[in-house]
C-alpha cells in the first residue's frame, strides 16, 4: 500500500448503495405461505419473511444495490498512529477539507491510478452485492418456524370451539331451568 503524501492525488475508491425492493424468496410475491401438516388440511398463512412493520406481508424484501465510485481527490492531511515499533503509519487521509473539518479516506481505498480504482471497485461491489443477496434470501424475522404458528393458532382455535361448547351447553341448562320456573309460575297463579 503506498503511502500519499500531503498535495498528492489519488484515486479513491467508495461503494454507494441505493434501495430496492426483490421478490420475496419465501412466498415468492404471492404475501402468503402454504402450510401442509400431517392431517393433510392445507393452512394458508401471511408470510412474515417479507412482514414490514403493520403494513403486513408486502410481497418483496428490501435489499441494496452496490455500486462503485471512483473520484480523484487531492490530499490536505495525513492522520498516523505509532506502530509496535514506534514507527509512524497512515491510517487515514483528509480530503475535502473546509475549515477544522474534512473528509477522511483509509489508505486500503486510496489508489494511484482510475484503472487500479475501477478494478478494486468491480470486485468490491461484486462482493458487496452478494453478502446483500445472501442476507435478502434468509429467512431473519422469525424466533419461530412458521409450522409452529400453525401449529399453536390450530390449538388456541380448538380451545375456544371448546369453551364455545361449554358455553352454548351452560347456556341451555339455563334456557331449561328458565322454561320450568316459567311454566311453575304460571300454574302457581
Amino acid at each position: 500500500m503506498r503511502i500519499f503524501k500531503i498535495g498528492e492525488k489519488a484515486w479513491l475508491l467508495r461503494v454507494g448503495r441505493q434501495e430496492k425492493h426483490v421478490e420475496c424468496p419465501d412466498c415468492l410475491g404471492t404475501k402468503r405461505l402454504r402450510f401442509i401438516p400431517a392431517d393433510g388440511e392445507e393452512v394458508l398463512l401471511e408470510c412474515r419473511g417479507c412482514q414490514s412493520g403493520f403494513y403486513g406481508a408486502q410481497g418483496t424484501v428490501r435489499t441494496w444495490d452496490c455500486s462503485a465510485i471512483v473520484e480523484e481527490i487531492l490530499i490536505q492531511g495525513v492522520e498516523t498512529e505509532m506502530d509496535e515499533l514506534g514507527g509512524a503509519v497512515a491510517c487515514g487521509y483528509k480530503y475535502n477539507m473546509q475549515g477544522s473539518c474534512a473528509n477522511i479516506a483509509r489508505p486500503e481505498y486510496l489508489f494511484e491510478t482510475k484503472d487500479e480504482a475501477d478494478l478494486a471497485g468491480i470486485l468490491a461491489t461484486k462482493r458487496e452485492n452478494e453478502a446483500e443477496l445472501k442476507r435478502a434470501m434468509c429467512k431473519t424475522k422469525d424466533h419461530k418456524s412458521w409450522a409452529w404458528h400453525v401449529s399453536y393458532h390450530r390449538g388456541e382455535i380448538r380451545d375456544a370451539k371448546k369453551r364455545i361448547e361449554y358455553a352454548e351447553e351452560q347456556l341451555g341448562y339455563a334456557l331449561v331451568a328458565a322454561e320450568k320456573a316459567k311454566k311453575k309460575w304460571i300454574t302457581s297463579t
